[in-house]
């Protein structure tokens, strides 16, 4: 009974200070939103305050435009929208994507579309990005090559060599593959037990 009490208490403890960080916000906004992160911690508001979707899109719609460049908004966005706990569909992800996408392609190219669905099987949908999720896997495509031309880490080769056996892209997990240097890196490949050699071996 006394945990039963301590959970209740510190739930809500949680909306109050909740709502009373959503009031200085919203207050102050004139001041705040002069910067970028103002956004970002609505986003997170919105997420602890289970605001509907018209209200979730109409804020990211807005943050959007006024600094579209500014890519933790489009990962606050997906954290506040997960299917399980948020009952957004994996199509209204997509179409944030989109947005991502859209909103920075004059800079970006396609990159932003490949970071957000990096991000969006680390938060979501893990190894079934390609089962579960509505990507769509030729954007995607062409993102990794925008981001591999801008930063070729070894630890981004690894990452998109596995999202490409993922999705069943051999031409492109042959491709990537062939550009990591002596041994794989420890992460993504340690998250399914012998995917490094079985992407090593069909991609052959």
């Amino acid at each position: 009974m006394l945990e039963l009490t301590s959970a209740v208490n510190r739930l809500e403890n949680f909306h109050k200070y909740m709502n009373e960080a959503y009031i200085y916000l919203k207050k102050h906004k004139e001041i705040l939103d002069t910067h970028p992160m103002w956004y970002r911690l609505m986003l997170d508001i919105s997420k602890g305050q289970k605001w509907d979707k018209k209200r979730f899109f109409s804020l990211l719609d807005e943050a959007i435009l006024k600094y579209p460049y500014f890519e933790p908004i489009y990962y606050g966005a997906l954290f506040h929208m997960h299917p399980k706990s948020a009952s957004f569909s994996h199509a209204e992800i997509e179409i944030v994507a989109q947005k991502a996408l859209k909103a920075t392609k004059d800079k970006m190219n396609n990159s932003m579309y490949a970071k957000f669905y990096w991000v969006a099987s680390q938060a979501i949908y893990k190894e079934k990005l390609f089962l579960d999720s509505n990507v769509k896997w030729e954007i995607m495509r062409k993102g990794i090559d925008d981001v591999l031309k801008d930063f070729p880490s070894q630890r981004n080769i690894n990452y998109f060599a596995y999202y490409s056996c993922l999705a069943k892209d051999k031409n492109k997990t042959k491709e990537l593959l062939s550009m990591i240097i002596k041994e794989p890196s420890k992460y993504p490949w340690i998250k399914n037990d012998n995917f490094y050699t079985k992407c090593v071996n069909w991609s052959k």
